[in-house]
């Protein structure tokens, strides 16, 4: 019947991808995953002691973590490893143990040694200050990278501690111009009516010439807007949260053009409803003011740095452009 096969197709498909996630001790083939105290490792070994419940099965992400662990375990007495390539330098393991045993994470204890996520996240800190340097460079700020962390730091941090910002800022609107006219106070009339034919009529008379104060006087509901129509001067951030306004469309608008007509509920027309169309009345371009957009030196700086390419040995993980760490990627 149809309800006992539905049922059987369910347990199957559970099975399934159960499967993605879990191995058995059953279905390795024994090959040597690494060397852990002097010792061939294999995923046999790495199985059985994570089987805290001695059942055979434990979950595949968990497996390659610990494998990457004792492969990771393995580079690092290799001083020499390059853990890194980027443009113009490297880093090496040796590197990477001098910066931890210099700078001890906080939860490092005095005889411990570093995990491998102390071992991944440093190297990962180190990566993100030398592409800060080239960063910087490529803008102007010239950064050495032949020295220590804290000299390199010193450089970065003297750098944007300064004078980075302003150009930052410059160009941030060098790459994306709408952001000056977004920082723009945009000086608004608007016209109030009780339905959208009028609405219609209303933009037709301004758009054919027509003042905008005195169609707005003629026609306007003055309980929702002044009877010239004048609502003031503000920034697009700042009209974003106006009733009826779509700031896109007032973004693209020359001075004198008109929005096309939106609606909003109002309780003081026959079917509670308020018909508007905004007129952009003037830009006010000497009172830019991009401080409530910024810091701008983040973005820029983030932006630069993602396009950097860098090589992890893969034993540290993958590099992710995008997230600008390393990263543990399980398969399966």
């Amino acid at each position: 019947s149809p309800g006992p096969r539905r049922a059987r197709r369910a347990r199957l498909a559970a099975a399934a991808l159960a499967a993605a996630f879990l191995v058995t001790s059953c279905t390795t083939d024994g090959d040597v995953v690494g060397l852990q105290d002097g010792e061939e490792v294999t995923e046999a070994d790495v199985i059985e002691s994570l089987d805290a419940d001695g059942d055979g099965v434990v979950r595949r992400r968990d497996v390659q973590a610990a494998i990457s662990d004792i492969k990771i375990n393995q580079y690092l007495v290799q001083p020499d490893l390059v853990a890194a390539l980027f443009p113009g330098g490297e880093i090496r393991v040796a590197d990477v143990l001098a910066s931890l045993e210099a700078e001890p994470p906080t939860t490092l204890g005095s005889d411990a040694e570093p995990s491998r996520a102390m071992v991944v996240a440093r190297l990962t800190s180190m990566i993100q200050l030398r592409l800060a340097a080239l960063s910087l460079t490529e803008f102007g700020f010239p950064v050495s990278i032949d020295g220590t962390d804290a000299e390199i730091n010193a450089q970065v941090a003297g750098h944007l501690d300064a004078d980075f910002e302003q150009f930052a800022t410059e160009e941030s609107v060098r790459r994306r111009p709408e952001i000056e006219r977004i920082a723009t106070p945009h000086c608004l009339s608007v016209l109030t009516v009780g339905s959208e034919a009028e609405a219609i009529a209303a933009r037709e008379r301004v758009a054919s010439g027509e003042d905008v104060a005195q169609v707005a006087v003629e026609l306007n509901i003055t309980v929702a807007a002044p009877p010239g129509g004048a609502i003031g001067c503000n920034t697009l951030l700042d009209w974003s949260n106006a009733p009826g306004l779509d700031t896109f469309e007032l973004q693209e608008l020359e001075v004198g053009g008109l929005t096309s007509v939106s609606s909003m509920p109002f309780d003081g027309t026959p079917n509670n409803e308020l018909w508007l169309v905004f007129h952009l009345d003037e830009l006010l371009t000497d009172e830019i003011n991009l401080a409530p957009l910024g810091p701008f030196t983040p973005g820029i700086m983030r932006e630069q740095m993602s396009l950097y390419s860098v090589e992890v040995s893969a034993g540290f993980g993958q590099w992710n452009p995008a997230e600008l760490a390393v990263g543990f990627q399980p398969q399966g």
